[in-house]
């Protein structure tokens, strides 16, 4: 006779239990709208006005920077490969919006309400592997419809297969002399998924199996976990990352309180170390670009890091000579987070041109 009322007690307890789980996980998702992106990213980067895309953010980075090339690595995911980057800011920009290229200041990125593990078209070749950001306006259906080749061609990433698991990336990208030779002897990698909110579709990139036998080791999936405040921190093969839903047409009208002129920001190709404004006390009103912030150990952080250096440039993606290998042996699919030099490389040669032309529809540029 008692054990009505003893299970009507645990049910009680166990909806009690329902109801604080449900309400932990809606906060971590609660929405927010753009001014998360206008105030974090802020002390990493400058806003500016620019025409047709309104605000855009511009990172106080160099001429060497690449979006999915620069500081950061590919990890494996039930979403997919997803970029880790090594910025503290990155949590944003490689997972949300576009970024586009512009012949005068460089990189900028748009803000997006999708999120997903990274925004990029894949490619593949005999024993290589390529990727680009996707830019302005262009989803899944023109990359796949049109061979979609990027408005750079010169802003592809490829490097030999056998190293899609390292965490150093950088090492083995092939030259950019070498993107031409690669495109044209690649094709589509053309396995998507379905974003979070089920509005847009990504491409997920290469096969895991293939990965392996190409590495000759096996990939554990990184689980990806919800973060209630910006950043994202790796740790024990879990990725907890910030990744609100983002509410594009908010009534409060978000804006970046800090915003620059494109006059007054130096052309990409005259920035060096801290010079990225046109007047040396124009930086003062945003932060430095040696706080672009750097997250060598992919711990989480709220404020600006110390600033970073990079005497030897061995993580920089294009700053190295143009005929360049890696390293003979594949390295291991989870290595040492200390970044150390380079051993010597011997001469990368870029992938073969195909014995025929290129199938018929398949243009060699891109929008500008």
């Amino acid at each position: 006779m008692n054990a009505y009322p003893r299970l009507s007690r645990i049910a009680f307890v166990f909806c009690i239990i329902v109801v604080l789980q449900t309400s932990v996980v809606s906060a971590q998702r609660a929405s927010v709208s753009f001014q998360v992106f206008y105030d974090q990213l802020s002390p990493y980067g400058t806003w500016v006005n620019y025409p047709s895309y309104g605000y855009v953010w511009m990172p106080f980075e160099d001429a060497n920077f690449v979006p999915y090339g620069s500081d950061g690595h590919w990890v494996w995911t039930d979403d997919g490969w997803l970029w880790l980057s090594d910025y503290d800011w990155g949590w944003a920009p490689f997972h949300y919006g576009r970024w586009f290229y512009d012949d005068t200041y460089g990189w900028l990125w748009i803000p997006g309400n999708e999120w997903g593990p990274a925004w990029v078209c894949w490619r593949t070749a005999p024993g290589y592997y390529g990727w680009v950001a996707l830019g302005p306006s262009v989803g899944v259906e023109l990359f796949f419809g049109y061979n979609y080749y990027g408005g750079r061609r010169d802003s592809w990433v490829y490097m030999p297969e056998r190293y899609m698991t390292s965490e150093h990336p950088s090492r083995y990208y092939g030259p950019r002399s070498g993107n031409d030779n690669f495109l044209k002897s690649s094709t589509v990698i053309n396995r998507t998924n379905t974003s979070r909110t089920g509005n847009a579709r990504y491409v997920s990139g290469p096969e895991r199996a293939q990965v392996e036998k190409a590495t000759g080791s096996t990939i554990s999936p990184v689980s990806v976990r919800e973060s209630s405040t910006p950043g994202h921190s790796l740790s024990n093969n879990q990725l907890s990352i910030y990744r609100p839903s983002v509410n594009r047409s908010s009534g409060d009208k978000p804006a970046p309180e800090k915003m620059s002129n494109l006059k007054d920001i130096k052309p990409v190709s005259q920035r060096s170390g801290n010079d990225f404004f046109k007047q040396p006390g124009r930086a003062s009103a945003q932060a430095s670009p040696s706080e672009s912030g750097r997250n060598t150990n992919n711990t989480q952080r709220s404020t600006p890091s110390p600033s970073r250096t990079n005497n030897n440039n061995t993580e920089r993606p294009q700053n190295q000579p143009e005929h360049t290998t890696p390293h003979t042996n594949p390295e291991p699919v989870h290595e040492n987070p200390v970044r150390t030099p380079p051993p010597p490389r011997q001469e990368m040669r870029p992938p073969p041109m195909p014995h025929n032309n290129p199938p018929a529809g398949m243009h060699h540029g891109g929008p500008r």
